[in-house]
């Protein structure tokens, strides 16, 4: 259970009732407690949802490699809400039920394509160590073929999903499924 209330569509008022609305024609809905925190700040709640789309903003990479990075970086992270959920939509957007056990195992003994080592290799040095990021790093990724564009929108998705870790990990958000027990959260 999250450690800060959840507004819920039936008390929402002003802003987070608009919002509320607005997601539902859209088809989305809050029941996940991840989402669910920022009711209190509806603005950042906007903000979020606004191009909640499976690239998250990142428009010249490949979605797949959106929830590779995403993956990694909630492995990196300890965040088991995004290592499942990324995880199993990078499961899906594989179709290779093998490679993906291979990347939460450990994505550097999986056979990748060194372009996509590359991107997930920065990715990890991005969230682990943000600091000895040097220009050599985005040097690498031109040099396996990636644009100044693709390589912007690598490190925005890294970053993204280490700003949603922390915010899912800080207000103790848990996965559960609709029957309100916490799922297993394997590879």
């Amino acid at each position: 259970m999250a450690w800060t209330a959840i507004i819920g569509p039936e008390e929402a008022q002003g802003e987070l009732k608009e919002l509320y609305d607005a997601l539902e024609a859209r088809g989305i809905t809050l029941t996940a407690e991840f989402l669910g925190v920022y009711t209190q700040e509806p603005s950042i709640l906007r903000w979020l949802t606004a191009g909640l789309k499976p690239g998250y903003g990142a428009t010249a990479i490949e979605t797949t490699l959106t929830q590779m990075i995403a993956t990694v970086v909630s492995i990196v992270n300890g965040c088991g809400n995004c290592r499942a959920i990324h995880g199993a939509l990078m499961r899906r957007m594989l179709g290779d039920d093998a490679l993906a056990d291979q990347i939460l195992e450990d994505y550097t003994q999986a056979p990748l394509e060194p372009a996509t080592r590359a991107a997930l290799d920065y990715a990890v040095k991005l969230t682990s160590e943000p600091q000895r990021v040097t220009e050599a790093d985005v040097q690498r990724l031109r040099e396996v073929g990636y644009t100044d564009q693709q390589v912007v929108d690598v490190a925005h998705v890294a970053a993204w999903f280490n700003y949603v870790n922390r915010i899912a990990l800080g207000l103790g958000t848990e996965l559960r499924t609709e029957a309100g027990t916490r799922p297993e959260i394997g590879g």
